[in-house]
């Protein structure tokens, strides 16, 4: 496998205002424990630990929840409906936050995580690949004035 890193985005928080007026807001990532929390499983494994940078560390929060689903977008749609907190990465909530549909949760304490662009071998790194790398690699920078504006 070859790959190429083509941005950095941000896992964190995601709520809608409505769960905040019925629940309250955590006051630390380590409250999120005591939140419905909405939970994504991937290769059969539930992903019910979070992660936080914090102060130049990785911490880990151990967090529960009664919805959970294999279908990241289900999950997203949750947290617009206002059943929980989700834990996405910007580019998948930026659309909903622009729209006001989704808030950013702790002032967007989360992780950074790498988007890779994947090929089987670097031969198939082809030119058609890097042109294709050079066309995401501004626009996926595009968006990140969107998260500095939602922390």
């Amino acid at each position: 496998m070859s790959r190429c890193r083509c941005w950095s985005t941000t896992a964190a928080c995601w709520w809608r205002p409505a769960y905040l007026q019925q629940h309250g807001a955590p006051a630390s990532v380590d409250a999120l424990k005591e939140h419905a929390c909405l939970l994504y499983q991937l290769g059969g494994r539930t992903h019910d630990r979070w992660g936080f940078d914090q102060d130049g560390r990785r911490h880990v929060v151990a967090v529960r929840g009664t919805l959970q689903c294999d279908d990241a977008d289900v999950v997203r749609r949750w947290a617009v409906a206002g059943e929980g907190i989700a834990y996405k990465s910007w580019l998948d909530v930026a659309d909903d936050v622009g729209a006001g549909r989704l808030r950013i949760l702790l002032q967007g304490a989360g992780e950074a995580l790498p988007l890779n662009l994947v090929c089987p071998h670097r031969k198939q790194f082809s030119a058609a690949v890097r042109q294709l790398h050079g066309f995401l690699q501004p626009r996926l920078q595009a968006l990140l004035p969107g998260l500095a504006a939602a922390c």
